[in-house]
Order: structure tokens, then sequence, then C-alpha cells
């Protein structure tokens, strides 16, 4: 996963395994997580290890 803007233009690479909305300028992103359904059938998506990024795609953590 990476982030477009709102032209449709690639402003972060596809490089995550997944990547949560931007809030207050920051996102949390992942290389490696796992996604499934819980008992309940709701999606999750687990990893150990979360990061925090800004607009520009720089690592604030």
């Amino acid at each position: 996963m990476g982030y477009a803007n709102e032209y449709g233009q690639i402003v972060i690479p596809c490089i995550y395994a997944f990547a949560k909305p931007f809030v207050n300028g920051e996102a949390e992103v992942a290389f490696r997580a796992k996604e499934y359904l819980d008992v309940d059938e709701h999606k999750r998506v687990e990893s150990d290890e979360w990061f925090t990024i800004d607009r520009k795609g720089n690592r604030v953590d």
C-alpha cells in the first residue's frame, strides 16, 4: 500500500503491507502485516512492526 493525492499522483510509493489513513498529518504503516477475519467476521490487521510516517513518507517515531 501507498498514498496518492487528490489528483491520483503517487506521493508515497506502494511499499507497505498495510497503511492506515492519515490523521493530523500522520499515518501508521507496517512492512509486514497479517489480515484476517475474527470470530464475528470483522476484518482485522495485526503487526508487531507498526510505525508512524508524515505526509512526505518520513518516519516520525
